[in-house]
């Protein structure tokens, strides 16, 4: 009798294969039709040997097949994103890169509405012209520019109509701060006027009944806040819903927010808006709420830098209403007591007509939470999310995304992540790994600065190849 070695081993790995329990019988079905039963216990099995021409031949067990690898795919060096919504966004110009404003302290531009020229200088402070802001804010006239000498003004509450004005500290940094509530129930500055401009100043201790307290409450058409700080308020600044609205916030700092009890206020709030730019500033240590909430049809939040740190804060960036919206450059963590596992929230309040297009490029982000999503699209249109360093237990995304070369790390080699430095470091996976990515309508999706806050953004300084997140290593 002369039957395949292969055919026995074949048949006696189906055999305990099937078997359910460890005692069994190995079935050995001749041609003729016999079958012999062996009984057996599957786990004392360490061979099979049948002897052919009195030579003894032994299967081999049956081996698992190898893994497939599959095959690494060379790193484009360019992409270009098709628009979702070519006629809408490229009506999106948004400000010039690095930065240039037009908002000069008693000069502005025609994009709002327009107001006289006082010509006046106002001073206030001990020894000048008022000691208090609140003694001159009603008679304040258009055009006029306000000097606030540094020092203390406790409860020195001002309520503004004039347009065309400047409000700037001078001789240090003037701090507006605020032990009891407000008498207009909404901030510590009520502005109404149109084009405004804030220059150095300070807020803190805005508390008032529906939780909405703010260091500045805006409005008018058209705000410019810099080099300012917005501390253990309710809000740093909120605003009231006007489509003819602008805003832009550079170089300042959005801190402690109070815990009101209730999610709804923010460390900005920038309701419905025709345009809101968020650049070089820093949010950090919020709770509850978001750190950034807007709702303007374009949106620019560049070159920011917004981390929990040990604070609980929910979204680190939302536009529940869409627009055009670029969140480019920015510095991003989550903390472990983050009420929230989204990082940057999307149409998730339904878009209202708003033109649509979601651009999330070269931004950093570290998630210290249990878990976490990087974007949350509820849009429905495709976001475009391009070279992102993602760090922690975190996912890129919920929702349509196109997913362009972005990496995403257990841990990377950061300057000093225990102090939220997170420049690339040498040996850094990000190194090099990035890639060049192509326009939305007008403007290019490429980082062209990086975060400075407290000094100015610098140019972002090309070090070999792209790097992925919001540094270049070396660049500094």
């Amino acid at each position: 009798m002369r039957t395949s070695i292969i055919g026995i081993a074949a048949i006696l790995a189906a055999g305990l294969a099937a078997a359910s329990v460890a005692h069994g019988d190995v079935i050995i079905k001749l041609k003729n039709g016999v079958e012999i039963k062996v009984p057996v216990n599957k786990d004392d099995i360490a061979s099979i040997t049948m002897e052919e021409g009195g030579k003894s031949t032994a299967a081999p067990p049956p081996q698992p097949a190898p893994p497939v690898v599959p095959e690494t795919p060379a790193k484009p060096t360019e992409y270009t994103q098709a628009l979702p919504s070519p006629e809408d966004l490229a009506k999106a110009k948004g400000p010039e890169l690095p930065g240039a404003s037009s908002f000069k302290s008693g000069a502005f531009s025609k994009d709002g509405a327009a107001g006289g020229g006082s010509g006046r200088i106002v001073r206030v402070g001990p020894g000048k012209d008022y000691e208090k802001l609140g003694d001159v804010a009603g008679s304040l006239q258009n055009g006029d520019v306000v000097e606030i000498e540094g020092g203390l003004y406790l409860n020195d509450f001002a309520e503004i109509a004039a347009s065309d004005i400047t409000l700037r500290g001078v001789n240090g940094r003037p701090h507006f701060r605020a032990t009891v509530g407000p008498p207009s129930n909404k901030g510590i500055w009520v502005l109404s006027g149109d084009n405004v401009s804030v220059d150095n100043i300070e807020f803190s201790g805005a508390v008032v009944p529906d939780l909405n307290g703010a260091g500045i409450r805006y409005e008018g058409a058209k705000l410019d806040v810099r080099n300012s700080s917005f501390h253990h308020n309710q809000s740093g600044i909120l605003t009231v819903n006007r489509p003819d609205m602008v805003v832009e916030i550079r170089n300042s700092e959005f801190a402690y927010r109070i815990h009101a009890g209730s999610g709804q206020a923010h460390g900005i709030y920038i309701g419905t808006a025709k345009r809101v730019v968020v650049m070089n500033s820093y949010f950090h240590h919020n709770d509850v709420g978001h750190h950034i909430k807007v709702r303007g049809a374009e949106n620019w939040i560049l070159y920011n830098k917004v981390t929990d740190q040990n604070g609980g804060a929910s979204y680190l960036v939302e536009a529940p209403n869409c627009g055009s919206t670029y969140v480019i450059g920015n510095v991003l963590q989550k903390g472990v007591k983050a009420e929230n596992s989204n990082a940057v929230s999307y149409g998730a309040e339904g878009c209202e007509g708003k033109p649509l297009g979601l651009y999330v490029t070269s931004n950093t982000m570290v998630n210290d939470r249990h878990a976490g999503t990087f974007v949350l699209n509820r849009s429905g249109t495709t976001a475009f999310v391009a070279n992102n360093l993602l760090v922690g237990r975190i996912g890129l995304s919920e929702g349509p995304v196109k997913d362009v070369n972005n990496l995403i790390e257990s841990s990377e080699k950061f300057v000093d992540r225990a102090k939220y430095d997170f420049h690339l470091a040498a040996g850094a996976s990000a190194i090099d790994e990035g890639v060049k990515v192509g326009n939305a309508g007008k403007t290019s999706l490429m980082p062209a600065n990086e975060y400075g806050f407290p000094k100015p953004m610098t140019p972002r300084k090309a070090v070999g190849d792209l790097d992925v997140g919001a540094y270049e290593y070396g660049g500094r």
